[in-house]
């Protein structure tokens, strides 16, 4: 995963775990331990149920790094712009038709993709990654890693101009068994084909794909989406991705940045106004298809 997981039977264990800078804390964890957390003075940020027989959850927490907060007036912005995108509508989507009509061709790099062939494109995904300051090493790393699914669009003269990333994790957990997990990840447009839809298409196609493809239960399918970029936030509205922000009355929790990850992650792209980025937490309900 983009950060790491971890899952304990007590939470006094809890105490063992250094601290790790502005990282989120991850936990897998029953119904019961996600209501100990707030007795233990640990704050929840968010929490994505998962889809397996019995009620366990995907828990962040900052608890280790208190530092991770925003001012209230950045907070404010986050909610109102959230607030915003409810009057969007779920959109059919089309990305298909809408790639072909701009000469464009939907590739696809898959569990299954023969080693040669992913290095073979390390080239054209420096390119559209250097946008988010990324390196050409960071950009093989994505690219060669088998649990990395990629959907990107070509165009004629052979340039990505968008692509999307949905990563896999399989991790064993004692008493449930192997939890598979897809995070919705890296994604980028090139600026001359932004406006378009063409991410918002892109990434519905790629976790259509994920949820035919896959050989085994999925207990989630979710995505950190950068609150720095309406764009993206919009896309998961329409796309039909559930907002954790407002599934705080689920859990009794009051904090007006339930769903938000505060300061969570670096990125490069000189859009950001502060060191680290605010994300929003979405998830597919892959209980309504």
């Amino acid at each position: 995963m983009s950060r790491f997981i971890q899952e304990f039977t007590y939470y006094r264990e809890m105490a063992q775990l250094s601290s790790i800078d502005r990282s989120t804390i991850r936990y897998v964890g029953s119904t019961e331990f996600l209501h100990l957390l707030p007795e233990s003075a640990i704050q929840i940020e968010g929490v994505i149920p998962l889809a397996c027989t019995h009620s366990h959850y995907l828990i962040y927490t900052r608890w280790n790094s208190p530092t991770r907060t925003a001012a209230t007036e950045r907070v404010d912005r986050h909610r109102n712009l959230l607030e915003q995108t409810r009057s969007q509508q779920i959109r059919t989507n089309n990305i298909e038709t809408v790639a072909e009509s701009l000469g464009l061709r939907i590739q696809l790099l898959t569990r299954t993709t023969a080693p040669s062939r992913r290095a073979s494109e390390i080239p054209r995904f420096s390119d559209i990654y250097r946008a988010f300051g990324r390196s050409e090493q960071d950009a093989a790393e994505l690219v060669l890693d088998v649990n990395n699914t990629i959907a990107y669009l070509v165009a004629p003269d052979g340039t990505i101009v968008c692509t999307t990333l949905v990563e896999q994790a399989r991790i064993p957990i004692a008493g449930h068994g192997m939890l598979n997990l897809y995070e919705v990840a890296e994604g980028a447009t090139r600026s001359d084909y932004q406006g378009r839809g063409l991410y918002r298409g892109l990434s519905a196609f790629l976790i259509d794909v994920i949820r035919d493809g896959s050989s085994a239960p999925i207990d989630a399918i979710y995505g950190e989406c950068n609150l720095s970029a309406p764009g993206v936030v919009y896309a998961a509205r329409q796309n039909g991705r559930r907002f954790v922000y407002e599934d705080r009355h689920l859990y009794d929790i009051t904090s007006p940045d339930f769903g938000i990850l505060c300061q969570n992650y670096k990125v490069n792209d000189g859009e950001e106004s502060w060191g680290y980025n605010d994300f929003v937490l979405t998830y597919v309900d892959l209980a309504a298809r």
